[in-house]
């Protein structure tokens, strides 16, 4: 697949405000390159099934510093990782993440 989609990957970090109170902030950690596939018919529906509902899969080259605690950034949209990063083949070559839409 041809990989002509920006995305940033982005982290929490926790800071606290004057008064004391906690505040999460994203901070962008990476730029990549990655294909998009929209989920659509039947594996749309098969997936709404499961506890983590996927709107998109997205290929990326294989990083190893992507947990599910992380989001995504594609154009205007936030995702949210749905899944652990999945290491495609086990080769170190591609990896598959499952994501759904921030609201």
């Amino acid at each position: 697949m041809n990989k002509n989609i920006r995305v940033q990957l982005q982290s929490a970090t926790i800071t606290r405000s004057a008064t004391g109170a906690e505040v999460k902030d994203w901070a962008t950690y990476a730029t990549v390159m990655g294909s998009i596939k929209t989920l659509r018919g039947a594996a749309y529906y098969a997936q709404e099934q499961t506890a983590n509902e996927v709107t998109i899969e997205m290929y990326i080259w294989y990083r190893t510093d992507i947990q599910p605690k992380h989001r995504a950034v594609i154009g205007c949209d936030t995702y949210e990782i749905a899944a652990p990063p999945e290491n495609l083949n086990l080769q170190n070559r591609e990896l598959l993440l499952r994501l759904r839409r921030v609201e």
